[in-house]
């Protein structure tokens, strides 16, 4: 995980609290939804894409990709960014930017379709079958990611008496 990424998780909390969040107005002019922050940090609004990635990589189930040694890239085709994700050691490193010479798999996509699987659950099939994502090389490479994230309750107590 990235420094930038591990001193900003815990701010968002005390941010929204304050009331820092997006609000949303009809043509009219009247309140129609508040987008909070730490949504805002999900979708990578507000620090990056890169900070998904590390949210994805917190949640990994170590235990299941132990042994494990993978590599995918993923290109964000709206915004012309590309992604080398590398599964290690049970560790998955992202960096942006980066071209790795021979992925498993390489994911082509959209940040919206990208997010459609993660948040909206959307299974990637899907996405291929409507034409909004398109894998070369081994899908399961990238499954043995995603397959493999645990749930977690966001409200879990940092500090219990």
């Amino acid at each position: 995980m990235s420094q930038t990424a591990s001193l900003s998780l815990f701010p968002a909390p005390a941010i929204e609290l304050r009331g820092v969040s997006r609000r949303f107005a009809d043509p009219g002019g009247r309140l129609v939804g508040v987008l909070p922050t730490s949504l805002r940090i999900a979708t990578g609004e507000i620090h990056g894409i890169d900070f998904v990635f590390d949210f994805l990589a917190v949640r990994l189930d170590r235990q299941k990709v132990d042994g494990l040694t993978l590599a995918t890239q993923v290109n964000f085709t709206d915004a012309n960014e590309t992604y080398a994700l590398e599964l290690s050691n049970a560790v998955l490193n992202n960096t942006k930017g980066r071209q790795l010479a021979a992925p498993d798999a390489t994911l082509s996509l959209t940040r919206a379709a990208f997010f459609k699987m993660l948040l909206a659950k959307v299974p990637l099939p899907k996405l291929i079958e409507a034409g909004e994502a398109k894998v070369e090389g081994n899908p399961k490479a990238l499954g043995a990611v995603l397959t493999n994230l645990m749930e977690f309750d966001p409200l879990f107590n940092i500090v219990t008496p």
